[in-house]
């Protein structure tokens, strides 16, 4: 392992944060690009699925901005969730991307966040934009939309992106440290990895599983 590669935690929990690396790294590197679009005040932001990077998104958002976080999700647990860290939630299904406009005063969010990558989320974003407004797509569902420069807010950019770098893990480590990042986790021995992996597949995970051998 090169030492670059090494993050210290001092004295923070080893298991809670074996997430940070992705569900909090990937997330953060989104966010870090966008924050222009989030300066001054009165700007708002939104949060496209609320699993492991999702509420790790909202929590990094309402660290670093000022931004009023909007979040939304299919999932009313996960959407609860998300509301206890400080979202406004929009429950999924017909009208969201007019109730997130409502909320914005009909202006749009000036950074979306699509932790899913669907086409349904893809265009539910682009609906919620505001003019020089930033789509970033975090989830790798596959999805695709259309880009019309009549239907598009102004000015606007739509990107992806992918994970981190080292130097972003490293703010990431100094955030949990601080207390500002906490991962939703599940620990599972070695002996329950299996049944972790099977619950991870069925759908049936609402934090990150977290095998701890020595447990």
């Amino acid at each position: 392992m090169p030492a670059r590669n090494l993050v210290p935690l001092g004295d923070a929990d080893p298991i809670a944060a074996a997430p940070l690396a992705d569900a909090a790294l990937t997330p953060y590197h989104a966010i870090r690009g966008a924050l222009p679009q989030l300066a001054g005040g009165g700007t708002f932001a939104l949060v496209i699925g609320l699993g492991g990077l999702g509420q790790i998104a909202v929590q990094i958002l309402t660290a670093l901005t000022g931004a009023t976080v909007i979040a939304t999700d299919t999932k009313p647990d996960a959407m609860a969730r998300a509301a206890e860290r400080g979202a406004v939630v929009v429950p999924g299904g017909d009208g969201q991307a007019e109730r997130i406009r409502e909320i914005t005063g009909g202006r749009g969010v000036d950074a979306a966040f699509d932790l899913v990558g669907a086409t349904p989320t893809l265009k539910l974003a682009q609906a919620s934009m505001a003019v020089g407004g930033r789509l970033t797509v975090v989830g790798i569902a596959g999805g695709t939309t259309e880009w019309n420069f009549f239907s598009t807010p102004y000015e606007s950019t739509i990107t992806n992106t992918y994970w981190g770098t080292v130097e972003d893990l490293h703010d990431v480590v100094a955030m949990y440290r601080r207390g500002q990042i906490v991962p939703d986790v599940e620990r599972y021995s070695l002996d329950d990895a299996l049944e972790a992996y099977r619950k991870l597949e069925s759908g049936e995970l609402t934090a990150r599983a977290v095998v701890v051998p020595h447990s």
